[in-house]
């Protein structure tokens, strides 16, 4: 039942920021990062990623096990909305931002 719990608190994208993390040499660098991970998850190229989107897309990287990120994460990641655009979706800016927010918080 612990176990549980504790696997409830760990956040779903913890091997895709540990590699982010582990990976960049200065700012500039985790900018560059984050912009070709904003593009490899725009899977439709249409310069913006949707919840459905970035949840199908996430689960296809190369990380064993996948990982899993539903849309109450997705609501979580955009805070509640809020970094998202009117059509509800991250534009690059600010996926950088929640991206940044959950590396360093």
């Amino acid at each position: 039942e612990e176990a549980q719990l504790k696997d409830q608190d760990k956040d779903p994208l913890e091997p895709l920021l540990l590699s982010l993390s582990t990976a960049y040499r200065d700012n500039e660098d985790l900018s560059h990062r984050l912009r070709e991970l904003y593009e490899v998850l725009d899977t439709d190229h249409s310069g913006n990623i949707s919840s459905e989107e970035f949840c199908t897309a996430v689960r296809k990287l190369n990380f064993s096990p996948p990982i899993y990120f539903s849309p109450a994460d997705f609501d979580d990641l955009s805070r509640d909305g809020e970094l998202l655009d009117k059509q509800g979706c991250f534009n690059h800016h600010c996926f950088e931002v929640a991206f940044r927010e959950r590396l360093f918080r």
